[in-house]
């Protein structure tokens, strides 16, 4: 706590203005305010704020000098300061607990009762990690003030919370909890005006159900492993089911089971990697009504065929690795933001929306099939799908491209090629000496509006091996393109009509000279510390879609004459 003598420091050096706020929020007059009076009087508002916030640096090393005195000081500070709104029975509005290992069950209860004694109304407490759980006393579940209550790393056993008396109870998350289904069910029951609740990893939860809960509009399960969810509430807005971490890759999802009743205030639905089905997207529109946001993430399942059809949605996001998925359909006139992210390109079937639209695409290219050129064909029938929007195309590309590929992707090519708003490319190692080969079977895909790069503090070899291919591909057939060896040019690069360089650092934009030799372009490279972002921006000779023929040019017709 704060002691007078440095509350009249920090007093005597504030502004003018702060100190008419300071003396207005006291209610002190100011011509009757001397620095003694002011100090007692912030002392004293300090002492009884009803916010507390008691929080263990839980980021100390075990190794750290003084760690003991320090736990030690931080226990005594809260015993301290409890113990005062104990004798002042002054109120706690709010209590944030985060406490260090050394605190035993019983002091962590006893600072829980003062605070349940002085009417505490949201009480977030995290017990101290490690391999056992605290066991939470009765008297949480028993208060009737409390409103928001966040558990963390708590064993509630059924013989010691007997009676829930905590019927106000709005939000409720438990997070590395463990408690059985017979207990939680008492809970749900028990607190009907739940609108808010989270489970994060709670042990015993094999089975979820949620069906009691008629106020309930925020719904986020968290699990680890296998665990079967049922959802039946009306109220609902948003829900989130997902396993524990992101970045793990389980084999686990026909585990994560998932039962859902019609929502019909449903707007924000998020899966990430549950066992769901086809069956899942039958009567889709007629369960959620309302539905805005879905979100699906599949590291493979039972997921075969995707069949999105609903009147309401405005953003999906598909998320599909090492899955069987072989179609998707979405049928969605009001979508204005559509993401898939993947390692295969499926049949796809997209249905043009109403209204403008925004598509993001991202292709991790690992394995290509065979014939490679097949690939590209079905990249070019997406982003062709895709035309009514502004595409976005990510490529993560692993894999070699041969000449032969690249012949045989031209000759499937058929104009107009589907234009790309932004074109990102990331080769790997063992791809960069067919990067040349890689660009050209992309621009017998598509026509990309430009090309985004952007390297952070240095450059590592394959992402300058990468820039020196797309130098050479666009800057030496940029504003030369007339200056260039007809003989030596890309069939496709006829198309291409100015390229531009732009570099952008701290949000402005430079224009570079397309003449710049290789030495030079590498100055403006970022150095360590340095962020720079560069862009192509790429002008196609125009295409008459009826025709299917480019737009009569003067500079295109000598270029076809030289050739001949």
């Amino acid at each position: 706590m704060v002691e007078t003598e440095a509350l009249e420091d920090c007093t005597a050096k504030l502004p003018q203005h702060i100190m008419h706020h300071i003396l207005s929020f006291l209610q002190i007059p100011e011509q009757a305010a001397p620095m003694s009076l002011l100090s007692k009087a912030w002392l004293q508002a300090w002492r009884t704020r009803p916010n507390l916030e008691l929080l263990y640096n839980i980021y100390s090393e075990p190794t750290d000098k003084g760690i003991q005195k320090r736990r030690s000081d931080f226990v005594n500070c809260i015993n301290t300061t409890l113990q005062r709104y104990r004798e002042h029975k002054n109120g706690i509005d709010r209590l944030n607990l985060c406490s260090p290992p050394s605190v035993s069950p019983e002091d962590f209860n006893r600072w829980i009762q003062i605070a349940v004694e002085n009417g505490v109304k949201s009480l977030d407490i995290a017990a101290p990690s490690g391999s056992e759980y605290f066991v939470l006393a009765p008297t949480v579940f028993e208060a009737k003030s409390i409103a928001e209550l966040d558990l963390c790393h708590f064993q509630l056993k059924p013989q010691v919370i007997k009676t829930i008396r905590c019927h106000n109870l709005h939000k409720l998350r438990l997070m590395h909890v463990k408690l059985d289904e017979v207990l939680f069910q008492r809970i749900l029951s028990s607190c009907p005006l739940i609108h808010l609740l989270t489970i994060v990893n709670c042990a015993g939860l094999a089975n979820v159900k949620v069906t009691k809960l008629q106020k309930l509009e925020h719904l986020d399960i968290v699990v680890k492993g296998s665990c079967s969810v049922e959802v039946e509430a009306p109220s609902l807005l948003y829900f989130k089911y997902g396993k524990l971490l992101s970045f793990e890759i389980e084999r686990t999802s026909r585990h994560r089971k998932l039962r859902m009743h019609a929502c019909p205030n449903l707007k924000h639905l998020l899966l990430d990697e549950i066992g769901i089905t086809d069956e899942f997207f039958l009567d889709f529109a007629e369960k959620f009504p309302h539905l805005e946001e879905l979100e699906i993430t599949s590291w493979g399942g039972d997921l075969e065929r995707i069949n999105i059809s609903s009147r309401s949605i405005k953003h999906i996001s598909l998320e599909l690795h090492l899955e069987p998925v072989e179609e998707v359909q979405i049928d969605v006139p009001s979508l204005d933001w559509f993401e898939y992210t993947g390692k295969s390109i499926n049949l796809f079937s997209f249905t043009a929306p109403s209204g403008p639209c925004v598509s993001t695409i991202k292709l991790q290219c690992r394995e290509w099939p065979l014939p490679v050129a097949s690939w590209f064909s079905k990249l070019k029938d997406m982003l062709t799908k895709l035309s009514q929007s502004k595409v976005s195309l990510h490529l993560d590309i692993d894999q070699l491209v041969s000449r032969s590929t690249v012949f045989e992707v031209r000759n499937r090519s058929i104009l107009p090629l589907p234009q790309v708003q932004k074109l990102s490319l990331c080769f790997h190692n063992r791809c960069l000496d067919t990067a040349d080969s890689i660009l050209d079977a992309i621009f017998w895909t598509c026509r990309p509006k430009t090309i985004a790069q952007k390297w952070n503090k240095c450059l590592k070899p394959n992402k300058i091996h990468l820039a020196k291919v797309i130098y050479e591909t666009f800057l030496l057939g940029g504003e030369n393109i007339k200056h260039t060896n007809v003989q030596k040019r890309k069939l496709w690069q006829n198309d291409l009509r100015d390229v531009k360089l732009v570099r952008f650092k701290k949000g402005q934009r430079v224009h570079l000279s397309s003449s710049l030799d290789w030495d030079t372009f590498l100055e403006v490279f970022p150095r360590k510390g340095d962020c720079r972002r560069f862009r192509y921006e790429l002008e196609w000779e125009p295409i008459d879609v009826d025709r299917k023929q480019k737009v009569s040019n003067p500079k295109r017709r000598k270029l076809e004459e030289s050739r001949k």
